[in-house]
């Protein structure tokens, strides 16, 4: 069996919403650090992908991967996470997503197939979500091959090699937080 590391993706710009979404306050605690507790929950090591520029900020919190492709949104994070390390598996997690729980984790872990890919949630309609899945050391050079010919498209990249799919129980576990009205609705 492959090992593998938790990853969260924290290097978005998070523009709408005005500050750093990654250290957004989600039930009285960081979300960041949420995350990171419930990789330790399942004692997964954990790094953060994130922009140079916010080594400062996120680097208290845990292990930073330094994103070493710019402007190509999460792919990034996870190409240079392989970089790293081409041979270990990641479960990818988006930091702006608040309804990830531990069961959530624990079903993606228990329907890994490392025979495939990717392991990944789809919604009830059917698309699969890049941002809560497994991505197998076997998709790194499809990875790079599709930034060679600059599709950053993850679910694009999905739809075109073995991937396992997940139904989710609730398309709730994708909601992501983009900005201060958002962000108040759910606090």
């Amino acid at each position: 069996m492959s090992e593998i590391k938790g990853l969260i993706l924290a290097g978005g710009l998070s523009s709408r919403m005005g500050f750093d979404k990654s250290l957004m306050i989600i039930r009285n605690k960081q979300q960041i650090d949420y995350l990171i507790d419930m990789f330790r929950d399942f004692k997964i090591e954990v790094e953060i992908s994130c922009r140079k520029e916010q080594l400062d900020s996120l680097s208290e919190h845990g292990n930073c991967i330094t994103d070493n492709y710019d402007k190509i949104g999460p792919m990034g994070g996870i190409l240079s996470a392989f970089d790293k390390d081409p041979y270990l598996a990641r479960i990818v997690v988006a930091c702006d997503m608040p309804n990830i729980r531990n069961r959530d984790i624990r079903k993606l872990i228990e329907n890994r197939d490392q025979t495939s890919k990717l392991t990944c949630y789809t919604t009830q309609d059917g698309f699969p979500e890049p941002l809560l899945s497994i991505w197998e050391p076997s998709s790194y050079n499809d990875l790079k091959e599709a930034f060679l010919i600059n599709n950053y498209s993850l679910i694009r990249l999905m739809n075109s090699i073995d991937t396992k799919r997940i139904l989710a129980e609730s398309d709730d576990i994708f909601l992501n937080i983009n900005t201060p009205e958002e962000l108040n609705k759910l606090n």
